[in-house]
């Protein structure tokens, strides 16, 4: 397997070097043994990328969610629906160790924009960070 572009979080040092080898040996063997050999072949090809795959068989660490399957489709303001989106962040971050990345936010936020002017959109969002 080649080896991984440096990361800015990553020593090079003794202990970081474990560390690769541990990272790549658990991931060489996520390939051979547990993911379908379609798809580890196209990983390996370089096709796709399976992101984090050292952590596979033991927990999701980076996904893709809306904000409609966060918040549902309840009518609330959009300052409502911001502390609730906020609240299951919060939850979910809690629950695994990755990042969250939203699809669609744009579109899935307008939903809940009514009445509110630029000025009330931007105190939201300043807020919620």
């Amino acid at each position: 397997m080649m080896r991984a572009i440096d990361l800015a979080n990553r020593k090079r040092n003794a202990a970081g070097e474990i560390l690769e080898a541990g990272q790549d040996s658990k991931k060489n063997e996520i390939l051979r043994n547990i993911v379908p050999k379609k798809y580890a072949e196209k990983h390996n090809s370089r096709t796709c990328h399976i992101h984090d795959l050292e952590y596979y068989t033991i927990i999701y660490n980076c996904l893709g969610i809306s904000v409609k399957n966060m918040v549902g489709d309840r009518k609330r303001s959009f300052g409502n629906m911001m502390n609730a989106l906020y609240r299951k962040i919060v939850e979910l971050a809690n629950m695994q160790s990755g990042g969250i990345g939203f699809i669609d936010f744009d579109s899935d936020v307008a939903v809940y924009i009514e009445e509110e002017s630029d000025e009330e959109i931007i105190e939201i969002f300043h807020e919620f960070l």
